[in-house]
């Protein structure tokens, strides 16, 4: 996450010298203050922006290279193409058809509509987020603090993970790379993971000094699931596993409920 990092310096910066300083200096190329950034349908943005307290709209079928904001969301239309898209504290939401090299943003969700492709990778702090049918990453998909959703058909190649939130993977023709949160449910209908499923350790607080036990999440495998490595569960959970929903690996480290009397 090098654009978190950089973003974090980039706030104390602002801090300590303020935004007019900071832009003088032209220490923010092609940058704008209190300005949004729109590209009509079929324009372009040439080069690479970015801005402070404002956004990026490109229109249906516009294009725009890398765009950066602190404090602003950025839009694409349908059929539009991006560089590298980055944001802290904005929402980031992509048409059908749209085209990114890569995502990052601090606070905000990121939406992508049906056949959309991202070249790289799409990673968030406190964020969902939402892939349409048909999506294309190929990268990997990874937030800490939000629900992750991948609809039917869709193909991100390497791993989806959530820290603390849901993961919601629907077939048919949907594939992963691999699996893993630490806290939330994880449902899997019709997909196929191509490596591992992996429930880490809760780190959700248990209470006053520790005495309530943690929330049960429920790992539900749907008919047609096929997860080609194994299930390895770190935390308790309950497992709903559909008639035809195959685990061709092991699964490992899950405690079985008793059997009702």
């Amino acid at each position: 996450m090098g654009f978190i990092r950089s973003a974090i310096a980039l706030l104390v910066l602002l801090g300590a010298v303020g935004f007019g300083a900071l832009f003088a200096t032209n220490s923010f190329a092609q940058g704008s203050v209190n300005k949004h950034t729109r590209v009509d349908a079929g324009g372009a943005l040439d080069s690479n922006a970015s801005s402070v307290n404002g956004g990026l709209t490109v229109g249906d079928n516009g294009t725009a290279k890398d765009f950066s904001t602190v404090n602003g969301s950025i839009r694409l239309g349908n059929g539009a193409t991006a560089g590298n898209l980055d944001t802290v504290n904005g929402s980031i939401e992509a048409g059908d058809g749209a085209a990114v090299t890569g995502i990052e943003t601090v606070n905000g969700a990121i939406t992508f509509g049906k056949d959309a492709k991202v070249g790289g990778s799409i990673e968030a702090v406190n964020g969902a987020v939402s892939l349409g049918t048909g999506a294309q990453v190929s990268g990997s998909v990874s937030t800490v603090n939000g629900a992750v959703k991948v609809k039917g058909g869709s193909t991100v190649a390497a791993a989806l993970k959530s820290v603390n939130g849901a993961i919601t993977v629907e077939g048919p023709g949907t594939t992963v790379g691999s699996v893993e949160n630490s806290a939330g449910d994880v449902t899997i209908e019709g997909a196929t993971v191509l490596g591992d499923v992996t429930l880490e350790k809760s780190k959700r607080g248990g209470g006053l000094f520790g005495s309530k036990k943690p929330r049960r999440d429920t790992v539900v495998l749907g008919p047609g699931t096929v997860i080609k490595g194994n299930l390895v569960v770190r935390r308790p959970v309950k497992l709903e596993q559909a008639e035809g929903a195959v685990v061709e690996g092991e699964i490992i480290g899950l405690e079985r409920e008793p059997a009702a009397e």
